[in-house]
């Protein structure tokens, strides 16, 4: 049996230590992990060594909250397609991700939803990137058996599957009790009684959200289903989630970085006329952001996922709402810690969590989020402080071709990235 040794500071929700993971180069499944370097008689047993002692090694960051548009109607060629995605995907230091359902041929049925499992397969072939994919809740629709996460827009989007009037929500939703249901919460009963308003942000306020988060924590604790929130963004919605986690309910969230980043201000600042910044929901208040970020330091927020758009520049003069995050995740991660998150957390919101997540939605038998034996060797390699990172365009693997974070330096970047053990270090972030 051929093996390979990675050694540097290994990153653990528990730990972070100076050691070497050793894995089977054709499995690509960690056999071992120790503590220490490897002596020079050691190291003639291994067909490569990659060393990074000056660099923290973490399980493979995972992000379960993407959109990548390539679907099986054929009309969004110019858009994200998984491939291009996979790559983003790969160039930011992740190694798998989910895919949302809201596309013009929404997968709600079995039909639908494996059409979309094929689509992906040649993405993970040529790029070695997990993919895993939502289906979609919507009005009227029924359970169906798959072993997926299901996504529910309580507002619309883009493919019709959300709800018109808050009352539509319960009859549908009362269907699907012991499933796991991610929602994007913004009802639609508050969104229209604001639809005159001449801002975006305006349009869909704070209480939108809210209002949302209170309803889907009510059907979670009627219903028995598990209930997730995607991209919070207020703190008022924060509170509410922890308290009914207090309860014992099986609530979950997750925080994308613009969320953490960015607030309206940088919105209302912006001068090109492109509404890069627009999102939904959309940027908030410095308190909200303040308290999202706090939460996620100590670990109250379960996931960072980015909520990447396929939006291109032109889709975003029309005021397409999202921003492409994928090729800046790593990078993104280095400024979290260089405000204090400790890598630790980082290792299990951006590693454990959602790897326990992809484990639990996968029929492959991989287990991912932990440097363990048994676990796939897929790691992210950063590289802190030593080299400060511009984000600039020809960087982006991204079919959008822009990112929201352009021109902005971070403290660090990704420095390599394996997939099952096979090496894939970013090209683009080489040449930097």
């Amino acid at each position: 049996m051929a093996k390979s040794l990675i050694e540097g500071k290994i990153v653990a929700p528990e730990e972070i230590f100076l050691g070497g993971i050793e894995f089977d180069d054709e499995s690509g499944l960690i056999t071992d992990v120790r503590s220490g370097t490897t002596s020079p008689s050691q190291a003639k047993d291994y067909e490569h060594i990659f060393r990074y002692s000056d660099y923290l090694i973490f399980p493979g960051f995972i992000d379960i909250h993407v959109h990548a548009r390539e679907d099986t109607s054929g009309k969004n060629n110019y858009k994200e397609d998984i491939m291009t995605a996979a790559k983003a995907a790969r160039n930011g230091g992740v190694v798998a991700f989910f895919t949302m359902p809201n596309d013009p041929v929404p997968p709600v049925d079995l039909e639908t939803y494996l059409a979309k499992v094929e689509l992906s397969r040649k993405a993970m072939r040529e790029t070695g990137v997990n993919i895993r994919h939502y289906y979609a809740i919507m009005p009227g629709s029924k359970p169906f058996d798959v072993n997926a996460p299901a996504k529910s827009y309580l507002g619309h989007s883009t493919g019709n599957i959300g709800f018109e009037r808050d009352e539509d929500i319960e009859p549908t939703l009362s269907q699907y009790g012991g499933k796991f249901i991610a929602f994007h919460c913004e009802s639609p009963d508050v969104m229209a009684q604001h639809s005159n308003e001449l801002k975006h942000e305006d349009k869909r306020p704070r209480l939108a959200e809210i209002k949302a988060i209170e309803e889907m924590i009510y059907l979670a604790e009627k219903y028995d289903f598990e209930g997730h929130v995607c991209h919070l963004s207020t703190k008022k919605g924060l509170e509410l989630i922890l308290n009914a986690k207090a309860k014992g309910l099986p609530i979950t969230s997750e925080v994308a970085p613009h969320h953490l980043y960015f607030t309206r201000k940088y919105r209302e600042d912006e001068s090109n006329g492109l509404n890069l910044l627009q999102v939904n929901p959309p940027l908030r208040e410095e308190e909200d952001r303040k308290a999202l970020f706090e939460a996620f330091k100590e670990g109250k927020i379960e996931y960072l996922a980015t909520d990447h758009a396929p939006h291109t520049l032109e889709d975003k003069k029309k005021g397409a709402s999202g921003m492409p995050q994928l090729d800046t995740y790593g990078p993104f991660v280095t400024w979290l810690i260089s405000q204090g998150v400790d890598p630790k957390v980082i290792a299990r919101t951006c590693s454990y969590n959602p790897g326990l997540f992809l484990t639990r939605f996968s029929d492959d038998g991989k287990k991912y989020g932990k440097i363990e034996p048994g676990y796939q060797a897929s790691l992210t390699v950063l590289d802190i402080d030593r080299k400060k990172f511009k984000v600039e365009r020809e960087f982006l693997e991204t079919k959008c071709g822009w990112s929201p974070f352009e021109w902005i330096t971070f403290p660090g970047s990704v420095r390599a990235v394996f997939l099952d053990g096979r090496d894939h270090r970013s090209v683009n972030y080489l040449l930097h």
